[in-house]
């Protein structure tokens, strides 16, 4: 094989994938019993309807009528997920000959926290935007996808912020359905309303202490040691302002990470939307139209997070993971023809010439590519320097390399 910097710099890929590997091994097994995540899937209606209580009110139906244990129903479930995920998205860029390096960041595929709802989300997203591609009549089309998508806001609110507009705008826009747009209209309304829905029924004390009580034989502690339970009693406007305070005030930069979170994020985007297209082989299906495709979507998807960016969420590597693997499927799974269309023209030209501007400013060349690959990256909650760069290619190899001198030394 003829030896290169890109030869090289996916051998390290590779290594680093490896260790990454391992470390999310090491993280799922002690997520496996942690309460305090699993309780995202124990939420249920055995207060009243409540949101993020569907899956929880399956699992309580299996557990009461079967004896079904939902701890391994609910590891089964994420690590069936996750598997998909990786697969899917594994599948997808070998297919179309993509540069994969951006998978396993620590702001993507490797972002951890296995045991959570996310990638069950993500995996049905994909399967949403795959059949209505695919499916050929009209009606199983719609139905298809507003089963799904009641599913989906019914088991976590946050997947109308990802997945709900982008799903809108191609219902809204896709020439080739043949829909009136009465209809349309309609559609994109009730999910929107099923979205309001689950607002109004966030959840109080009285709630959360009547699913503690519906799982008690199993759990005695939920409500100690339950804390996304729990979130279901918080005071919106408190929340808000924790949230926000988590993600700008309290990092390693103090107030200054009002400047420096949203260079970082700049930085996921600019990583995000450009290392396909310099790092592209010629047999990859990549063409240069295709990067303000891309891009638009990136700016999109970001646009409809934004709360959950500020307010409403302080995980920030969920959130970064619900935005990119969104981006992707889109990208992945929707035609070209159909992408161009669905973008108004005035949004594509403005995407494209601002992107130009950027690339003015920082040339997207190889070796920024991959130094962006070494050291961005995300924390699960908030932004912590000391932890984000532990996380990153650099700080993860770097780590197991320092463990391994030191323990030659102590040898010798």
């Amino acid at each position: 094989m003829h030896f290169s910097f890109t030869n090289a710099f996916n051998f390290l890929m590779l290594f680093y994938t490896l260790l990454a590997c391992r470390n999310l091994y090491w993280d799922t097994m002690k997520e496996m019993t942690d309460i305090g995540l699993i309780s995202e899937f124990l939420v249920n209606y055995q207060g009243g309807f409540a949101r993020r209580g569907l899956l929880g009110e399956i699992l309580y139906w299996l557990w009461q009528s079967y004896s079904m244990d939902p701890i391994l129903i609910i590891q089964s479930i994420s690590i069936i997920c996750f598997s998909g995920v990786v697969i899917f998205f594994g599948y997808q860029f070998l297919k179309k000959r993509y540069n994969w390096w951006i998978l396993p960041l620590g702001f993507f595929l490797a972002n951890g926290w296995i045991i959570r709802k996310d990638y069950l989300m993500i995996l049905i997203l994909a399967a949403i935007i795959y059949g209505y591609i695919h499916l050929k009549k009209i009606y199983l089309k719609l139905l298809f996808v507003i089963l799904l998508e009641i599913v989906l806001i019914f088991t976590h609110e946050a997947f109308f912020f990802f997945g709900t507009p982008f799903v809108i705008l191609l219902f809204l826009r896709d020439k080739n359905l043949d829909v009136k747009i009465g209809v349309r209209i309609l559609f994109s309304t009730l999910l929107v309303l099923l979205f309001l829905i689950v607002c109004y029924y966030k959840g109080n004390n009285q709630i959360v202490m009547s699913i503690s009580n519906s799982w008690s034989p199993l759990f005695s502690d939920l409500v100690q040691n339950g804390g996304i339970l729990k979130s279901l009693s918080w005071e919106t406007l408190p929340t808000m302002k924790f949230h926000f305070r988590v993600n700008f005030v309290e990092s390693s930069f103090g107030f200054i990470g009002l400047i420096i979170r949203p260079i970082t994020l700049f930085f996921v985007y600019y990583l995000a939307s450009r290392i396909l297209f310099v790092f592209r082989t010629p047999h990859s299906q990549l063409q240069d139209n295709d990067k303000p495709l891309l891009a638009s979507i990136l700016i999109f998807q970001f646009i409809m997070l934004i709360p959950m960016f500020t307010v409403l969420s302080c995980d920030t590597g969920r959130v970064v993971l619900y935005w990119l693997s969104s981006s992707f499927i889109f990208f992945l799974l929707i035609p070209r023809e159909l992408l161009k269309y669905i973008f108004p023209q005035y949004f594509l030209r403005s995407i494209t010439k601002i992107d130009q501007k950027i690339d003015i400013l920082l040339p997207p060349t190889k070796g920024l590519m991959a130094l962006l690959v070494l050291v961005i990256t995300m924390t699960p909650v908030g932004f912590h320097i000391d932890e984000a760069m532990s996380r990153s290619v650099f700080g993860v190899v770097g780590t197991f390399v320092s463990n391994i001198l030191r323990s030659i030394m102590i040898i010798f």
